[in-house]
């Protein structure tokens, strides 16, 4: 994922030992080749050190940034769930389609992902908004749901149907899975 300070990187490099080689020296054909090898070992050596060290830092960064309380989250769910309820009630395929994280999962007919919005937008809306899946999803008591494993599923308390609500694998919130 982190491929781009390393392309960086490289060009740099690249460039730098284009730009070396180019340049003029009196030193005699032979022994500059072998100079500029030396000196290209070094710097990749430097520069793959430099590059893990890079690295180490930003998912360093990344991991603290990014972490957030169990508390943060589930206020994060809540809200979330809250704007589910309300698009919900509405059964606009295109607002739905907006909370979706993909790929996701919906349980119409023998199960079926959905790769990306349009995909998705192709769903037959009678399929996705059942009336038990709507009642289940806008009657739901946000407040006596908690953060489980699988994230924020709300619906019917016995368990089916309902929406789950997760983390993709970027850290966004949204719909991961919809079971009937």
């Amino acid at each position: 994922m982190k491929k781009k300070p390393v392309v960086c990187i490289l060009a740099v490099m690249m460039t730098g030992i284009v730009l070396f080689g180019c340049g003029k020296s009196d030193a005699p054909e032979a022994v500059q080749e072998e100079t500029v090898q030396e000196e290209v070992v070094q710097e990749e050596t430097t520069q793959d050190e430099t590059v893990q060290e890079e690295t180490a830092g930003a998912a360093e960064t990344e991991n603290s940034d990014n972490e957030i309380s169990e508390e943060e989250l589930t206020e994060l769910y809540h809200a979330f769930g809250e704007s589910l309820q309300a698009v919900m009630s509405e059964r606009k395929m295109e607002d739905m389609a907006e909370l979706l994280v993909y790929p996701c999962y919906l349980g119409i007919d023998d199960g079926v992902v959905v790769e990306d919005e349009e995909q998705f937008l192709a769903l037959d809306a009678d399929k996705v908004f059942t009336d038990e899946l709507v009642n289940a999803v806008v009657n739901a008591d946000l407040d006596a749901i908690e953060v489980s494993e699988a994230g924020f599923v709300v619906g019917d308390p016995s368990g089916k149907p309902n929406v789950t609500i997760g983390l993709d694998s970027n850290g966004m919130i949204g719909i991961t899975g919809i079971n009937y």
